[in-house]
């Protein structure tokens, strides 16, 4: 209710929408020689320290690449916020199709951000922006798996202990 609370009748909000989507990746074929910055290590040890254990980092791609051949599933849709009326819907159970034979072991995330309904999206995958591309880990080891194959991805949005700041939680299992 932003809006209804604190512009004025009329007012336009931008950006108009922005959506994020989804594709199973598999990192190695994503990134060459990964491994962190020596001084980041101290920086994420205590990270974990602050949160009682290590948990698997989502990982920012600076400059992620181009081919869309490097997804190994069907592009799906995972959020859709939409400034101007206030709807937005996040969580799910859907199933998502791998397109080739390939290796997974995680989700690439970019978003589409449109400014107005009558302007070009700019999108964090294809443009160069502010806003980075995530990977997130589903999978210690790659998994293999067949074209034609499909796995259960599963969304949740939950509140952080804020109250105020979104979290969100991904799943990615076997179909079968």
């Amino acid at each position: 209710d932003a809006k209804k609370r604190l512009l004025k009748e009329g007012a336009k909000i931008v950006p108009y929408s922005c959506q994020t989507y989804v594709a199973g990746v598999c990192l190695e074929e994503l990134v060459d020689n990964i491994q962190f910055h020596p001084s980041a290590v101290g920086y994420i040890n205590n990270i974990f320290l602050h949160n009682g254990s290590p948990f698997d980092l989502r990982l920012a791609l600076t400059h992620p690449p181009k081919n869309h051949n490097l997804f190994h599933t069907d592009e799906m849709l995972v959020e859709d916020l939409q400034f101007e009326t206030g709807n937005s819907k996040t969580d799910f159970e859907r199933f998502i199709k791998i397109n080739k034979n390939c290796k997974i072991d995680g989700l690439l995330l970019w978003i589409d951000l449109v400014v107005d309904n009558y302007s070009r999206s700019i999108n964090s995958l294809n443009d160069s922006t502010a806003w980075e591309v995530l990977y997130i880990p589903m999978f210690d080891i790659p998994k293999k798996y067949n074209e034609g194959d499909t796995l259960k991805l599963k969304c949740e949005k939950y509140l952080d202990k804020d109250g105020v700041h979104p979290n969100y939680k991904f799943s990615l299992s076997d179909s079968t």
